[in-house]
């Protein structure tokens, strides 16, 4: 009895721990309270990880202080929990990964993606033209850029990989590309935005899915990946945005995302599916929430790993004020249950 106890008084403490979240069936996830990366400037967004031997690599959106907006970082890790960014030699801003104004189309860059594949680096990210803010600089495409094994980038590509459609769901830009490679083809799920133009009743941003063989040539599919009556019922916006995209060990695909919530502030969900093209099954509550400390105002933009016995999660959470924006870290027990 006494055992019985203590272990109700334990599942007790931690559905009342806000750093803890048992979502049956989709993993307990287990949240730091503080950041593990807060940025040079305060600001320290849209992560993307990956594994690179015995050390993790996180490209990220940091903050040029200089044009007073965001621009791509990298930093790097031996246990995913402390992180330095990377010295490439810029006196201003530690560990800027790409220069702004290398190509006609983009002096911005943000919403990085980093892929290491047959001996290289592939990074895709947003990029536009800065003309005083997000909506006022549409549209924005997605560049890529490439480098060795020393990191050290070239330029992006002299034109976007993916430029918006007009009239499509992504006809005012596109973001937060997240790309996998399945059947020897690179798949990319990133999120369409339209807020400015287009039929009133359908704008908003929606998950949309292309592929490629090399990473630069994309073919978009027809539809939106997932949509409508198929999103969760807390996603009371009825928006995902901030994809990130994984195969999991069971080579199942695993879909990390920012729902939205109004007023309420985002969170991330979950889903999982036998087939790329779905169906999707979600999560019935979210993975992680805002709250309380760092990311108390929001969280969104995840960045998954699945290693070690452990689905590893990274993700950027915003402060109350919405005055600081810094890399928080959760993790879940692998297989989810």
């Amino acid at each position: 009895m006494l055992r019985l106890l203590l272990l109700f008084a334990g599942l007790c403490a931690a559905a009342e721990d806000p750093l803890v979240r048992a979502v049956p069936g989709w993993g307990t996830w287990r949240k730091r309270a503080e950041p593990v990366l807060a940025g040079q400037y305060g600001i320290a967004g849209d992560p993307s990880v990956v594994r690179d031997g015995t050390v993790l690599r996180m490209a990220f959106s940091g903050f040029d202080p200089a044009k007073q907006g965001p621009m791509v970082c990298i930093a790097s890790s031996r246990d995913g929990l402390a992180w330095v960014e990377d010295d490439t030699g810029d006196a201003l801003v530690r560990g800027r990964l790409l220069r702004p104004g290398t190509g006609p189309w983009e002096d911005t860059h943000e919403t990085p993606f980093l892929l290491r594949h047959d001996g290289r680096w592939l990074l895709w990210f947003l990029g536009y033209r800065e003309r005083g803010g997000w909506l006022k600089s549409l549209p924005g495409g997605i560049g890529v850029a490439t480098a060795g094994a020393d990191r050290r980038f070239a330029a992006p590509q002299q034109q976007p990989v993916l430029a918006p459609v007009p009239g499509g769901f992504d006809g005012d830009t596109m973001t937060s590309p997240t790309v996998v490679r399945h059947q020897g083809r690179f798949w990319m799920v990133y999120a369409g935005h339209r807020w400015v133009s287009g039929d009133p009743a359908t704008r908003g941003s929606r998950l949309l899915l292309a592929s490629s063989a090399d990473g630069v040539r994309w073919e978009r599919a027809a539809r939106p990946l997932l949509e409508g009556a198929a999103l969760p019922a807390f996603c009371t916006r009825g928006f995902l945005a901030e994809p990130e995209l994984v195969i999991g060990p069971d080579r199942r695909f695993w879909l990390f995302a920012t729902a939205t919530q109004g007023e309420r502030g985002h969170c991330l969900a979950l889903a999982r599916a036998a087939r790329l093209e779905g169906p999707w099954e979600f999560a019935p509550q979210p993975i992680v929430v805002p709250g309380p400390g760092f990311d108390a105002r929001e969280v969104v933009a995840p960045s998954v790993l699945i290693e070690d016995g452990r689905v590893r999660l990274w993700y950027a959470g915003f402060r109350e004020d919405n005055k600081a924006i810094a890399i928080g870290y959760a993790e879940a027990a692998w297989p989810l249950r």
